[in-house]
């Protein structure tokens, strides 16, 4: 095969391949933003205080009234007695506490109860729950591009054949065009255009 059909062929097959791709990049979408979530465990150990609030009194219990040992003794000494338990009893402070198991924890709820009222109570969490991070990563906007250089050529005759200058411009689709014009050493001027296609 000679070697200007060599070159004939070889200009076949870069022009298939430059025709398949100009094909394929006609549907060029800009690279979407990159989206990744983290879930972050983020832990809560809070006290709470609260202000108890009289919303009812019931002036007689039916349950604990009746009882003897409530009743007055008519002996002194017993009575006394009773006295000074029931004092004990209403002045001693009370703390009740009730533990709720919650979504992400448990919540605990303390009560102080005293003189048959409650002074104070408390609501204290502890839990564990999740937190998700969102980042988005934004890509630059393709951009064009232009670009000035030169071109020189060898052959095996000559050291230097022909200089060029030229320039190329890249679109947002990574096409890139070019043009030149340079002499060669005959002192003719010489016109080139270009045409590149991103592959990879």
């Amino acid at each position: 095969m000679k070697l200007t059909q060599i070159l004939a062929l070889l200009i076949v097959i870069l022009l298939g391949v430059v025709f398949f791709q100009h094909n394929k990049i006609k549907n060029f979408q800009p690279e979407p933003p990159k989206t990744d979530t983290v879930t972050n465990y983020v832990e809560i150990h809070h006290s709470i205080p609260g202000k108890p609030k009289l919303v009812k009194v019931i002036e007689k219990d039916t349950v604990f009234y009746p009882k003897i040992e409530y009743l007055p003794h008519p002996d002194y000494d017993i009575l006394l007695t009773q006295y000074e338990n029931l004092i004990v009893k209403h002045f001693s402070k009370n703390v009740f506490q009730t533990t709720v198991p919650i979504k992400y924890g448990i919540a605990t709820i303390l009560d102080t109860v005293t003189e048959n009222k409650s002074i104070g109570n408390q609501l204290i969490l502890d839990v564990i729950f999740p937190e998700k991070i969102v980042t988005i990563t934004k890509f630059a906007p393709p951009t064009r591009h232009y670009y000035l250089g030169t071109i020189g050529t060898l052959t095996t005759q000559d050291f230097l054949n022909s200089v060029s200058i030229g320039g190329l411009y890249k679109d947002r689709k990574d096409r890139i065009f070019g043009a030149s014009i340079g002499i060669n050493g005959s002192g003719n001027i010489q016109y080139g255009v270009s045409s590149y296609i991103k592959i990879k």
